[in-house]
């Protein structure tokens, strides 16, 4: 099972009704599971954050940077780690429209 992608779903709130319970009953047994959950939920809301914030002219640049930045940062992440994390920064590449 891929859990990565299904924990991801469940923070977006895609998951199916069965799907999610199905989840809730592993996350019951599993700490390591809760923990990685815990790390998407903080990187989600992150990412809400940052996208809640207007761009109005004079900032343009300053968003432009930090969206390199932001795409910088992840591709080391990427090459830095394996599995939740980097399946995460993918995601977040191709949200932003910045995968290669």
């Amino acid at each position: 099972m891929e859990w990565d992608m299904i924990l991801q779903r469940y923070v977006w709130g895609e998951l199916s009704e069965e799907e999610r319970a199905s989840l809730e009953l592993e996350l019951e047994h599993s700490p390591e599971l809760r923990a990685t959950l815990e790390a998407y939920v903080r990187l989600h809301s992150a990412l809400e954050d940052i996208s809640k914030q207007g761009v109005t002219a004079p900032d343009l640049s300053r968003s432009i940077e930090r969206r390199v930045q932001l795409a910088s940062y992840l591709r080391g992440m990427l090459q830095l780690c394996g599995g939740v994390v980097a399946s995460y920064a993918r995601a977040i590449l191709a949200m932003l429209g910045l995968s290669r």
